[in-house]
């Protein structure tokens, strides 16, 4: 058999050889979870860029239809000022025309009743004079 001394440096050299493998295989796998995680970095900065772009494209495009909103907005706000303006217009036209009507039906009414007032005098005064008899 061997030397104990021979056996423990055996042992020793076969647990430092199985220490450099654990530490290679370790090395190994760092390195290949560096690179993963690099690429994953990369991977999750290039998708970070790409949803930038999409939303800056988006921000502009609801921005560009804000825009056109408010002009359309605009445009037809004005068309209702119009149409307030021309429905007001015709109301006012309307009354005043109204009005000029009434005014005239009470002119021509105030006009008949005075004639007819003036009439009836005139039949009243001519029934209570005194009759003239003829000679």
């Amino acid at each position: 058999m061997s030397d104990p001394a021979t056996r423990l440096e055996q042992i020793r050299a076969e647990v430092q050889e199985l220490h450099d493998q654990i530490s290679e295989y370790i090395e190994k796998m760092q390195g290949s979870a560096t690179a993963e995680l690099a690429d994953a970095q990369l991977e999750a900065e290039g998708f970070v860029t790409r949803m930038q772009s999409v939303v800056e494209t988006r921000t502009q495009e609801v921005r560009a239809e804000i825009d056109r909103t408010r002009d359309r907005m605009g445009a037809a706000a004005l068309q209702a000022e119009d149409k307030v303006a021309e429905v007001r217009d015709g109301i006012s036209d309307g009354i005043s025309a109204a009005g000029a009507s009434l005014r005239e039906g009470a002119q021509h009414a105030a006009q008949a009743t005075r004639e007819t007032i003036s009439d009836l005098r005139s039949r009243a005064a001519a029934a209570i004079a005194p009759k003239k008899e003829p000679v």
